[in-house]
């Protein structure tokens, strides 16, 4: 299951969000946005390896990583964008 990441500081590495969401449940992959030329672009995409792993990471929106406060959302499959029940 994946989460959809907003509101990252730019200077995020992949082992900083996947530490974030240590807690929540095993992380399988981090994907963070870069521009062409590497720069981060302040989101990304967090898989899980179980679905109760992705729900605990909702939780996390409004909690603050490196300074900001983050925003994450359930991606839902066949849908363009990403879906939440979560309240920022």
């Amino acid at each position: 299951c994946k989460v959809f990441v907003g509101g990252l500081s730019y200077d995020a590495t992949d082992a900083d969000v996947e530490e974030f969401f240590a807690d929540c449940g095993e992380v399988e992959s981090v994907d963070l946005e870069r521009r062409s030329d590497g720069r981060m672009q302040g989101h990304g995409h967090v898989t899980f390896t179980t679905p109760g792993a992705a729900q605990k990471a909702l939780a996390k929106s409004g909690k603050d990583l490196l300074g900001r406060w983050v925003k994450v959302n359930l991606v839902v499959a066949g849908k363009k964008g990403t879906q939440s029940n979560t309240v920022f």
